[in-house]
């Protein structure tokens, strides 16, 4: 099938969903990474306690957010290759018998299955780290910040779980083949599951980064502000 013979609004859908492989997933990354730095900002280890096993999750966390880059640009490329080769050649090739068809295919769906259960790793890891981390600001005046950071990590887990099981419904065909007013429910399902708890979500990090009651910033300047007159005095003496 010539490259005419497809509409614009096929063209246009096609990249529109190849282009959300990597900013679904990525954004969800970004999400996480916030998460667990907040998290580890409202903790507050002091410098000398911060335990081997802190600086291992850095760096997990970090390899996750590498890795769903990477792993998500490769994912959205091989998606790209199935279908251009649809629009470019003078035949349908969905053919299925075809290996490097086939190859592409196989390769872009596991990619696709290893990101949404990094996605879902990652928000019950970030949900683990919430709540041990609030178990030691009990009573503090921390604890406010520590809820609306738990309600956070609820909110976040709740959307991965919506996305994961959205895109299983897709794989059994469940939506694809559904009437409109069953496609009009996943979309609105969509919104309020996923999009605006993620809206949520960030919404409250930013009101606990920037909002002064919280005093998630607090302990650090007054960790600051006694250091200073300690190194004043080395200074003197």
């Amino acid at each position: 099938m010539p490259y005419e013979a497809y509409s614009r609004r096929y063209l246009v859908g096609w990249t529109i969903q190849s282009l959300s492989i990597f900013f679904t997933h990525v954004g969800a990354a970004s999400v996480f990474i916030s998460l667990f730095y907040l998290a580890r900002v409202v903790a507050r280890p002091p410098s000398d306690e911060t335990s081997r096993g802190l600086r291992d999750a850095q760096k997990w966390a970090l390899g996750a957010l590498v890795w769903v880059c990477l792993a998500s640009i490769t994912s959205m490329g091989l998606y790209i290759s199935v279908w251009a080769v649809w629009v470019v050649s003078d035949r349908y090739s969905g053919d299925s018998s075809d290996p490097s068809y086939a190859a592409r295919s196989l390769a872009s769906f596991a990619f696709n299955v290893a990101l949404y259960a990094t996605d879902l790793i990652c928000a019950i890891g970030v949900l683990v780290y919430i709540v041990k981390a609030r178990k030691k600001l009990l009573g503090t005046p921390l604890q406010k910040a520590s809820d609306i950071l738990l309600a956070c990590g609820i909110l976040w887990l709740f959307s991965v779980v919506w996305l994961v099981l959205s895109i299983i419904l897709n794989s059994m065909a469940i939506y694809p083949w559904s009437g409109v007013w069953v496609r009009c429910l996943f979309i609105i399902l969509d919104v309020l599951l996923y999009i605006y708890p993620t809206f949520v979500v960030l919404v409250l990090q930013y009101v606990l980064v920037t909002t002064d009651k919280y005093a998630v910033w607090q302990p650090q300047e007054q960790e600051q502000e006694q250091e200073q007159p300690t190194k004043n005095t080395e200074q003197v003496v």
